[in-house]
């Protein structure tokens, strides 16, 4: 009996002889075993159209406001229902940016590069135009970083659009952006890199501001200076916006040749190379880059990202990469998520829940889940139909192949049994692939159920043979398979 464990998914390594798993679709890496993860549930009503920026924030009371944009409107959630909260007059959000939001104290402001900068005072009725100063930019992005608000990639009446540009508040005053030495409030145009592509605050009260193809670090030092910005990685950038998470004091982001990590004193550290970043930038459609999104999953240690790859319908999103920063291992999906984004949960009356699902046994997430907690951080998405959602939903359909091997060096094998090494109450079924030469294509068996005694039947005779399980209904935890196996000569 030959054991393979189910090993990280290495989807650019050669399948022969791959140290890990060549397969690891719908399910989430954890520590030498794999977990399965549900589809998409919702639990809102529609938005008018495609979510193109979604947020949450506490005000000091605990009590939690979730905001989200489409291209013309800018809604809060209430008891489920999505409410119109917009300037009168709506807005033109750009599909190429979107809306980013960032929260100043006791307000939350949203921004698009196509309309002014708005705000809300969380609880509030309405947004509205958040700079009263002379100059009033526009940016497609924000962050607010110690007593700033910090913008990028800007455009304002005096010098136009200017993609490389980051401009800050005076301190202590998100309204006001006339550059004054006495306020602080000034901009800089940074010269390498490109456009700027996203806004990180770090602590302890510094920024990041990654461009197309540098990382410059953003630090306030009071006049005359007011803030210096040190240029930390050259000609590698963040590739898209939405590719760029921060969790902790660490960042994931997406450059033009892969996954990185960057962390203070570290310097960017690349984490997909010869593993998965091949696999991604060849699946990914460029041409619709800009809606790629990501968020923080704490159930599961991972940083998730959704992308467009292939067989996308008119570039919406519809797989996802995941990555566990504790094991340091990647897995994938095939899911159509409009976008990724990490909220608090309003928490929900029985009442509420009830309109959300009458039915208790097929409910989107447990009733002891954080989703429906107040205050709690959850990943939340929004679905093809507008509508927000956690992943509550049914088990997908998970599939793991191992890696293609020769057990009996130089003869074929002869495989008559598998015994999946799956945990859990799911409908496993197990296939064989195999070829006799390296260069054929790999033919896959038929599927086979598992026997009275727990087993699959295969009987598959190979030179080189892999196998294939696939899980419906869910498991807790697949670790690997047992191979029945004995040589069978070399011809």
């Amino acid at each position: 009996m030959i054991e393979i464990p189910f090993a990280e998914w290495l989807p650019d390594r050669p399948v022969y002889a791959n140290p890990g798993a060549t397969e690891a679709k719908n399910v989430l890496p954890g520590l030498n075993y794999y977990k399965p993860l549900r589809d998409l549930s919702p639990v809102t009503d529609a938005l008018a159209a495609y979510c193109r920026g979604a947020s949450a924030a506490a005000d000091a009371d605990g009590n939690v406001s979730v905001f989200a944009g489409d291209e013309t409107a800018l809604y809060t959630l209430v008891s489920g229902a999505w409410t119109d909260i917009s300037l009168a007059g709506g807005y033109n959000a750009n599909d190429g940016q979107g809306w980013e939001f960032a929260k100043f104290g006791e307000t939350m402001i949203a921004t698009t590069f196509s309309d002014p900068v708005q705000f809300i005072d969380l609880g509030g009725s309405n947004f509205a135009d958040l700079i009263t100063s002379t100059l009033k930019p526009r940016a497609a992005h924000i962050a607010v970083i110690r007593d700033y608000v910090v913008l990028g990639d800007t455009t304002d009446n005096t010098d136009g659009h200017k993609s490389e540009r980051v401009w800050w508040s005076a301190i202590n005053a998100p309204m006001d952006f006339d550059p004054d030495n006495a306020t602080l409030s000034d901009f800089q145009d940074l010269p390498n890199g490109g456009a700027v592509q996203r806004i990180v605050n770090m602590a302890p009260g510094y920024g990041l501001i990654f461009k197309q193809r540098s990382i410059y670090r953003m630090v306030f030092t009071g006049p005359p200076e007011i803030a210096r910005f040190d240029e930390i990685e050259q000609a590698r950038g963040a590739l898209m916006p939405g590719g760029v998470q921060i969790w902790g004091n660490t960042v994931y982001f997406i450059a033009e040749d892969g996954f990185y990590r960057l962390r203070e004193g570290e310097g960017a550290q690349p984490i997909g190379r010869e593993r998965v970043d091949r696999y991604f930038l060849s699946d990914l459609d460029l041409s619709t880059k800009h809606r790629v999104s990501s968020g923080i999953c704490t159930k599961s240690g991972c940083v998730w990202w959704s992308y467009p790859g292939d067989n996308n319908v008119g570039g919406e999103p519809n797989k996802m990469i995941f990555y566990n920063w504790v094991t340091d291992r990647f897995s994938r999906a095939v899911v159509d998520v409009q976008l990724l984004f990490g909220t608090l949960s309003t928490g929900y009356t029985l009442e509420e829940l009830d309109a959300i699902s009458s039915d208790i046994d097929n409910f989107p997430a447990p009733f002891d889940s954080p989703e429906w907690q107040g205050g709690e951080y959850a990943i939340a998405a929004f679905n093809p139909d507008n509508k927000m959602s956690f992943f509550g939903g049914d088990f997908l359909t998970s599939v793991i192949e191992t890696a293609e091997a020769q057990p009996f060096q130089p003869e074929r094998s002869f495989v008559s049994q598998v015994w999946p090494l799956i945990e859990g109450a799911g409908t496993t079924t197990i296939q064989i692939g195999k070829r006799n030469k390296l260069k054929d294509q790999v033919v896959w068996g038929g599927t086979s159920v598992e026997n009275a005694i727990g087993a699959h039947d295969v009987l598959s005779d190979a030179r080189y043979q892999r196998v294939r399980a696939s899980v419906t209904g869910g498991f807790d935890k697949a670790d690997g398979v047992q191979v029945d196996a004995i040589a069978s000569g070399l011809v």
